[in-house]
């Protein structure tokens, strides 16, 4: 993942994925939050919270971290058919994408100073627990 977001000879961030994202201050970081794995406990599965989520933890690195990035996959969806695991993949792209997450080279990334953030972890807050 983190080979797709940053130029090998150079080291930074790709000039393409830097222009989604704002302009580092003097005071942030370059570094690249990776999500590479998150599973809701069943109780949470089925109400349309993985980006939620994701966004809300996110907004807690944004001092830390000027971009954060995933890949979704098929593969990592436990589907007995192709075809269900792709339809998964694809629902989680568009839920991250309610969120201010865009596509850029087979990734998912958000610039964690992103609005959007801010509004996703009110969000989980006002939903409180699962019924």
């Amino acid at each position: 993942m983190l080979q797709t977001a940053f130029e090998p000879r150079t080291g930074k961030l790709h000039p393409a994925v830097d222009q989604l994202i704002s302009s580092p201050n003097i005071a942030r970081t370059s570094a690249v939050l990776a999500i590479t794995d998150w599973e809701l406990a069943p109780p949470w599965r089925g109400l349309g919270l993985a980006g939620l989520l994701m966004s809300a933890t996110v907004e807690r690195f944004r001092s830390q971290a000027r971009l954060a990035a995933c890949r979704i996959s098929p593969v990592q969806f436990d589907t007995s058919s192709t075809d269900e695991a792709q339809a998964a993949a694809t629902r989680v792209g568009a839920i991250l994408e309610r969120y201010g997450w865009q596509r850029w080279r087979g990734l998912h990334v958000i610039d964690t100073q992103a609005d959007a953030l801010v509004d996703a972890t009110l969000d989980v807050l006002q939903r409180g627990e699962p019924r």
